[in-house]
């Protein structure tokens, strides 16, 4: 039996994103990127987004404000990149990760180009 297989979309957690999330997104076979393991910590959030751009991957953060702003900026721009996903922060991180999985489950990869969606 041949599976319906999603395509393999790499995500880039930005350093406000819990690395619990990331385990358990990992685990349910999504790939994960986490700033601290490719040690992006520290640079800014626009640097944040052109990394996760230049590499297609789909951003995620709970750094809203910011990233409403740059988003719009690089609209404006014509920057292109692999999304944002936004999400207000939880103290549960395993509530947030069920809700992330939940939306990814049932987004198309290409959906979130250039686009911003809210978890």
């Amino acid at each position: 039996m041949i599976r319906n297989r999603r395509p393999v979309v790499p995500f880039y957690f930005d350093e406000d994103v819990s690395i619990v999330v990331a385990k358990i997104i990992r685990a349910h076979g999504f790939k994960v990127i986490c700033a601290s393991e490719v040690k992006e910590c520290g640079i800014t959030d626009e640097e944040q987004l052109k990394y996760a751009a230049k590499n297609n991957y789909v951003l995620v953060t709970h750094n809203i404000r910011d990233f409403i702003k740059l988003h719009k900026d690089s609209t404006e721009k014509e920057f292109n990149h692999g999304g944002i996903i936004l999400a207000r922060r939880r103290r549960d991180n395993y509530e947030f990760a069920r809700r992330l999985l939940e939306f990814l489950k049932e987004t198309e990869i290409d959906d979130l180009s250039n686009q911003v969606r809210y978890v």
